[in-house]
């Protein structure tokens, strides 16, 4: 258990990760009830999945700038504004919910909004992990970090779901906005940590162009950047059908809707965990591997899933896989890439892989509206297990990452 959570020895990443505990409670929670709000209002999975690329897709377009800031500022401040933005949306959906004037417009709108600005913080909070934990924990830092995400999926639900079933929508966004008051709290503690500040140009464009071309230019860097987007956007866009899957397909409603959500948290939590203990490079890569594959077979898993009981299995299979794949890829890239950009092409990273699940989100709901949900999940789960093996047979870089479990061993030069 020690060696678990060992990184929480540093106070500064025991500060960071405990806030980012609390705002993953609630922002699950508030995404439980948020999507269930607009099922409600509309019975329509796409406008489920419209909301969700809604809360999304502005990490696109400000990721990139929050990348560029968290090399230029103090990346302490970056969060800290960033979080303030889903504690007052959360506020004012909560005050609409009460009114009963709320419609899903509002939703689709204050859920963009907030997302706009809190996505501003991302680049910074991955950036700052290597600064408070030295390198030899940085696998078990980033693997808590991920943990931090994943497991309110499983919490976040899990306060959702008798708050819905009591109170309504209404009652979990107060309970979010009174987490990410907490959060915001606790982030004031942060310490202080020098920034290396070398490269960095007058010009926001060009820094930003320069993380740009390290992140496509550099290989295996652009390679493995392109493997980690893809596995976002075919095997991590679920979501929004998750109302459709508990209601239309196994014949529940918000409670069944919850627990699905929480076996994602669930199998996420598990795994992250289980990465934090990891040692020896080798390991990594058969992990990363493995993970992969077990991404896209754990939605054919929940394609074929007679009960619901199934249904969580596969789930909490996909959340488990989807995490540690996850944890695996950005411990790799943060050791390789040079502090001085680390921002930028955390920035560029986290633009990729949450745009493409954006866009996949909204072209899900679409679909699952026209077709059986059940299919589209085999379909998404068999195009992920193709591509995995196919990347494999024909990139030689990949199978090198594969084995060595670091990306510094696959000749990390331009190309």
């Amino acid at each position: 258990m020690k060696t678990i959570f060992w990184s929480l020895r540093y106070p500064g990443f025991r500060t960071l990760w405990s806030a980012m505990v609390i705002a993953g409670v609630s922002q699950w929670t508030m995404t439980v009830g948020r999507a269930w709000l607009v099922f409600e209002l509309s019975g329509s999975a796409f406008a489920v999945a419209l909301v969700t690329f809604s809360g999304m897709v502005g990490t696109f377009v400000m990721t990139p700038l929050g990348g560029v800031l968290a090399d230029r500022k103090d990346r302490r401040v970056l969060l800290r504004i960033s979080m303030m933005a889903p504690l007052i949306v959360t506020l004012l959906l909560a005050g609409l919910t009460v009114s009963d004037t709320v419609d899903v417009w509002h939703v689709v709108a204050l859920s963009f909004a907030a997302n706009l600005v809190q996505s501003m913080g991302q680049p910074a909070s991955r950036a700052l992990t290597p600064s408070y934990v030295p390198a030899e924990h940085l696998l078990n830092a980033v693997s808590l970090r991920n943990a931090a995400m994943r497991g309110p999926r499983l919490f976040g639900p899990l306060l959702a779901a008798p708050l819905l079933a009591s109170i309504g929508p209404e009652g979990v966004f107060f309970a979010a906005a009174i987490l990410y008051s907490l959060a915001s709290a606790n982030l004031l503690k942060l310490p202080r940590v020098e920034l290396v500040r070398e490269g960095v140009s007058t010009s926001m464009v060009s820094d930003f162009a320069e993380g740009v071309r390290y992140v496509t230019r550099v290989s295996p860097v652009n390679i493995f950047v392109g493997l980690v987007a893809t596995h976002c956007a075919m095997t991590m866009a679920f979501d929004s059908l998750l109302p459709s899957l508990a209601s239309d397909a196994l014949d529940g409603g918000s409670s069944l809707f919850s627990y699905l959500f929480m076996a994602v948290g669930a199998g996420g939590l598990a795994a992250t965990l289980a990465m934090a203990s990891v040692r020896g490079f080798s390991v990594r890569g058969n992990i990363l591997l493995a993970t992969g594959l077990m991404s896209g077979l754990s939605l054919i898993i929940v394609a074929v899933s007679p009960t619901a009981i199934a249904a969580m299995v596969g789930l909490a299979l996909a959340g488990g896989s989807q995490a540690a794949f996850m944890s695996l890829t950005e411990v790799m890239l943060v050791e390789t890439v040079p502090d001085r950009l680390r921002g930028r092409a955390m920035g560029v990273y986290t633009m990729n892989n949450t745009g493409l699940m954006a866009v996949f989100a909204l072209v899900n709901g679409y679909v699952a509206d026209l077709w059986e949900v059940q299919n589209l999940f085999l379909v998404l789960g068999l195009m992920f297990v193709v591509f995995a093996i196919v990347t494999f047979a024909l990139s030689g870089k990949l199978r090198l990452i594969y084995r060595s479990g670091a990306l510094a061993s696959a000749q990390a030069v331009p190309a």
